[in-house]
């Protein structure tokens, strides 16, 4: 893990003014631990245990993204139904940014209706769905009404606004989805996806 900058986390979603590591990682270097400790910091921005301890770790971000919603952490924490992992996590989506990107996963029927709350549509900011199914109903909309989308068909992924589709990228040739049959994998590709665009979006031009 390379280390990029040390910060202190400050601002109305944080309990507590703390300081945190700010890094780029490698696959290699992702788990599925809550939070990671280092002597004297705490990084922890977006684990559901982080977020009911401690608040969310930032203020504002240029992209969200919500992969999924389960049952795994009911009697934890307080956490008694899955609608309260659901109201926990939305704090992700109501804090990206006025024109930020909000990706989330058309699949999972709580993110397919998270947009229906008024904290997450406000303030304005893209939203982009991804599915596994070409003709999910909530992709299919989406794009009717010249939204953004990625979906997976005919073995490819598939990035989508509006009528115009384009071929991102063939699912075999992604190692990690072993060959398709890791469908969380292919689903995890397409946010990743979309969220670096998200990113590059976000980032100030410097053309001259």
């Amino acid at each position: 893990m390379k280390v990029e900058t040390i910060r202190t986390l400050t601002g109305p979603n944080v309990h507590s003014h703390r300081p945190a590591i700010v890094a780029r990682l490698d696959l290699e270097d992702l788990t599925e631990r809550e939070s990671i400790e280092f002597e004297g910091f705490n990084e922890r921005l977006l684990a559901r245990g982080g977020i009911v301890r401690r608040g969310l770790g930032y203020d504002w971000s240029d992209v969200g993204v919500l992969t999924n919603i389960g049952p795994d952490h009911i009697g934890q924490d307080g956490i008694e139904t899955v609608e309260d992992i659901v109201h926990i996590k939305s704090l992700v989506a109501e804090r990206v940014r006025e024109g930020g990107t909000l990706v989330l996963n058309a699949d999972d029927e709580h993110l397919a209706r998270l947009t229906e709350r008024r904290r997450v549509r406000a303030p304005e900011k893209k939203i982009v769905y991804f599915s596994l199914d070409s003709s999910n109903p909530l992709v299919v909309a989406h794009l009717e009404t010249g939204g953004t989308a990625y979906y997976q068909k005919d073995g490819w992924i598939v990035e989508a606004t509006g009528n115009v589709a384009h071929l991102f990228i063939r699912v075999n040739d992604i190692p990690v989805t072993m060959n398709g049959s890791a469908e969380f994998q292919v689903a995890n590709l397409m946010a990743a996806a979309e969220a670096a665009s998200g990113a590059r979006r976000a980032r100030p031009s410097h053309d001259s």
